[in-house]
């Protein structure tokens, strides 16, 4: 899998690299390749240990606002802006897929 990984110089002798999405995978080192290097294997502890999994919650509810008297509703939209953004993803499902297969691979010990 690709992650976008932010790479700052800091100063001649430290280099930081994050993963974006990530805000726990973070790493420094005194060289560019050595915090490359760091950050993968960030990356890899990280995955060792994670597992995405799909779950059913019910629908959010709709509440009313009395707006000058008049009833007016808001969407879940409304409330949670940034939810949804990738819903249009088209590689979305096959990014799951993709990790489920991995994780699964992992569980079966291979």
């Amino acid at each position: 899998m690709e992650y976008t990984v932010l790479i700052t110089k800091e100063s001649d002798s430290l280099w930081r690299a994050s993963v974006q999405g990530f805000p726990e995978c973070r790493a420094e080192a005194e060289t560019r390749d050595r915090v490359i290097t760091a950050i993968k294997a960030c990356l890899d502890e990280l995955m060792r240990h994670t597992e995405v999994i799909r779950v059913e919650a019910p629908a959010p509810t709709i509440q009313p606002q009395d707006l000058n008297g008049d009833i007016e509703y808001t969407t879940f939209e409304q409330e949670w802006p940034d939810f949804g953004a990738f819903r249009d993803d088209p590689t979305l499902d096959e990014l799951f897929d993709d990790i489920e297969r991995r994780r699964d691979a992992h569980l079966a010990g291979g």
